[in-house]
């Protein structure tokens, strides 16, 4: 997706939620260099430490543990962000004469609801942001300690490479 596309997503919705875009822009050049379409990845040690103590079934348990879209939200924690609830109202608005999901029907709208998140890159930036919020609620607004919160501590030094692509983008784009 062109960079500029993605930085006018990232004005609408972290601005307004107190995130500097070109810091979440960066977040984004880090998890998919702008890349919208980049396939969803497994991360096992994800599924095996979240997903697979829930006792779903296996292909909720798979599409949970994994990551999708420009921000490479995993799909935990799209979950745990109410994505899903959501989802469910937004497919029976747009679809109102095929059968309705249900949340009793949540393996049916994670398969769904995954599908339709990775076509729609708005909603990845909207729920990318929802999600770093309460990254920096536990970071009590620390960016770095929430940017290392982001990608779960496995890399030390994420996000001082996050403030490295920032620091190139503000010389592009300031």
């Amino acid at each position: 997706m062109d960079k500029r596309a993605v930085l006018s997503l990232c004005k609408k919705y972290a601005a307004p939620a107190g995130i500097d875009p070109l810091t979440f822009l960066a977040l984004i050049q880090r998890e998919s260099s702008f890349n919208e379409a980049v396939p969803p990845r497994l991360e096992p040690a994800f599924a095996k430490r979240y997903t697979f103590k829930q006792d779903l079934a296996t292909s909720s348990e798979v599409l949970l543990a994994c990551s999708y879209g420009l921000t490479q939200m995993m799909g935990q924690s799209l979950l745990e962000r109410g994505y899903f609830k959501y989802f469910i109202g937004w497919h029976n608005a747009k679809y109102p004469l095929s059968t309705p999901l249900t949340i009793f029907d949540s393996q049916m709208a994670i398969c769904k609801g995954v599908d339709q998140y990775a076509i729609e890159p708005e909603w990845h930036v909207e729920w990318g942001v929802k999600h770093f919020l309460t990254k920096l609620a536990f970071a009590k607004g620390d960016v770095h300690k929430a940017l290392q919160a982001w990608n779960g501590g496995g890399n030390p030094h994420y996000a001082d490479e996050v403030f490295t692509f920032r620091e190139q983008l503000v010389k592009e784009f300031l």
